[in-house]
């Protein structure tokens, strides 16, 4: 990481790109004052302003923006330094074959009797010290009457310092749930344009801006799309349950729910709900759905060669076609997003030594891989990489912001995580309990104290 006073060429070419894109959304802030866009955006910075001047316990308040790149504004640019870490650098190798990042699932019930969404977050095990968030924002939208914006409160999944939720899971007061697994691009000609073009709108601030501002699905992906950084390429799902009855199927194009793909210089968006209904589910698994996402990516180069990287070959999609119809009711919904059966699933079987790996899973654990193993892809292979949490919530959930979730590696059909045993240990974890055993907790907001966190906020669920 680069701090303050870093003089490499990679902090240099970073600091100027970070530089310029705050004083352009800060110019573009200060000549459109009558924008809803802007204002959201302008209202987010200040939010981050708040949060460091907070940190360094400062007791003026000041609204002007005078954070700097590296700082505590870096914990909030995760996912854009995904993208712009190695595009930064002199030699860059953005087509490198690497392992997925989350695994989602939307599953409609049988009868139309409920439908839910679940996400795993597969990232490092540094990042396990995990936090639920609830914000309740009192900001009106621009109209005459100054209404509130529809997503002024949302719950989600994140961490210390954070004020939107990396892995990108939410429940919204709009009726919508959102949530995303990233895709890779190698298209080396479209870094070169990232590099360049510092004025557009980075997607952490993209992403938080449609969840406030948005009341359906079509909305949330025409607020999103503007100003693509082309930073931190995700597939999107946002369900909008307004949309929803329980027990009634569907309609063709009802707007229930929008699939969202963005690439650099793309963005492309559709009403995906004829889908769900004759399939009864939509996985998501890093892979592209859309051809022209597909095209401009080059996904393709790497599919000809790997048939796992293509989208219907990929082990994740015939897991989730497999076993998604098993899924009856909350407790079989969280069992797939921690499903990791490599040593017995034929599905989970590779050109390796072992011949399987823990990595192909919808809840991977790259640490139970052998050291001395011999793997076809090195992403099979001993990894600091592992599906780090669990979410799942349905109907009559999200109306609470309930959310069903589990911090931790999947610990179903394989043992708990250990740091003090793990390959791992010399990895920092400061903060961190040593195992990580827990069980799914429900997690239910006092509505009459909606700022305090009770000792009844956590309620275990038997699973």
């Amino acid at each position: 990481f680069c701090s303050p006073s870093s003089s490499t060429l990679y902090c240099n070419n970073l600091r100027y790109y970070l530089t310029r894109n705050t004083q352009h959304m800060l110019k573009k802030i200060k000549r459109n004052p009558n924008s809803a866009y802007w204002n959201q955006i302008h209202l987010l910075l200040v939010q981050a302003q708040g949060l460091i001047d907070g940190y360094y316990k400062r007791t003026h308040i000041n609204a002007n923006i005078r954070f700097k790149p590296f700082g505590l504004y870096y914990l909030n640019l995760l996912g854009d330094m995904e993208t712009l870490q190695p595009i930064m650098k002199v030699v860059t190798s953005p087509d490198d074959v690497k392992p997925g990042s989350c695994s989602a699932l939307v599953k409609l019930l049988p009868n139309n009797t409920d439908v839910f969404m679940g996400h795993a977050t597969w990232t490092n095990y540094r990042s396990m010290l995990r936090m639920m968030k609830r914000y309740n924002l009192n900001f009106k939208d621009k109209s005459d009457t100054g209404n509130k914006i529809p997503g002024h409160t949302m719950a989600f999944p994140s961490q210390p310092g954070q004020l939107y939720s990396k892995n990108d899971f939410y429940t919204l007061s709009s009726g919508l749930v959102t949530m995303e697994t990233s895709m890779s691009n190698f298209n080396k000609k479209l870094w070169t344009i990232v590099r360049e073009q510092y004025w557009n709108v980075l997607e952490w601030i993209r992403n938080v801006v449609a969840n406030r501002m948005a009341g359906d699905g079509e909305e949330w992906c025409e607020v999103f799309s503007r100003h693509n950084s082309g930073t931190y390429n995700n597939q999107w799902m946002i369900m909008d349950y307004n949309k929803f009855e329980p027990g009634v199927q569907p309609t063709k194009d009802s707007g229930l729910l929008y699939l969202l793909e963005q690439m650099p210089t793309l963005v492309t968006y559709r009403d995906i709900t004829e889908h769900l209904v004759n399939q009864t589910y939509w996985p998501s698994y890093n892979l592209p759905y859309f051809k022209e996402t597909n095209k401009l990516s080059q996904l393709y180069r790497i599919s000809n060669i790997y048939k796992s990287f293509s989208y219907h070959g990929a082990t994740r999609a015939k897991i989730f076609a497999r076993n998604q119809t098993r899924v009856k009711d909350i407790k079989t919904m969280f069992k797939l997003m921690r499903y990791n059966n490599y040593k017995h699933d034929p599905l989970s079987a590779c050109n390796c030594d072992p011949p399987y790996t823990a990595a192909k899973a919808i809840a991977a654990r790259g640490d139970l891989n052998p050291a001395n193993g011999t793997y076809s892809l090195k992403s099979y292979g001993l990894a600091d990489y592992v599906a780090t949490d669990a979410k799942v919530v349905g109907y009559s959930m999200m109306k609470n912001f309930e959310i069903l979730a589990e911090c931790g590696p999947t610990h179903d059909q394989q043992p708990p995580f250990v740091w003090s045993k793990s390959p791992f240990s010399h990895v920092s974890h400061k903060g961190m309990p040593d195992k990580y055993d827990f069980k799914p907790t429900l997690i239910i907001w006092d509505k009459f104290s909606p700022l305090k966190m009770l000792d009844k906020i956590h309620k275990s669920v038997n699973l």
